[in-house]
């Protein structure tokens, strides 16, 4: 379906894929039982350079890049999947630490979950 996307330069069908792609590795995750997955941030930058990528490829462009622009984008995506293996490593390690807590410290965790989200999600329209 992501070939079929770019093929078609059809943007929503390239965000669907992605989509199903994260959706298969969580199927599959839930698949596992409780046993946590130690190579998630690996597969969480690919998911993330491959998005990247693909809507790179969705950019029509009738100019060659210059080499330098080439270069510092392959600097920007190495730095970008570098990021994601830290805090995904970073998320993992903390999710494997056993805490003893109450019903309201859950709750305020979840809440810190939710709060990252919506600013990541800030963070990601912004850019567009």
């Amino acid at each position: 379906m992501l070939a079929l996307g770019l093929a078609l330069r059809a943007p929503t069908a390239v965000a669907w894929s992605l989509l199903l792609l994260g959706a298969e590795y969580g199927a599959w995750l839930a698949g596992r039982g409780a046993e946590v997955d130690t190579r998630a941030p690996l597969y969480a930058a690919g998911l993330l350079l491959t998005a990247e990528l693909a809507f790179d490829g969705l950019e029509r462009s009738a100019v060659r890049p210059e080499s330098e622009v080439v270069a510092r984008r392959s600097l920007q995506l190495a730095g970008l999947a570098l990021a994601a293996i830290t805090v995904a490593a970073a998320v993992l390690a903390a999710a494997t630490i056993p805490v003893r807590g109450s019903v309201a410290l859950t709750a305020l965790g979840v809440l810190a979950a939710t709060l990252v989200l919506v600013l990541v999600a800030r963070l990601a329209a912004g850019r567009t």
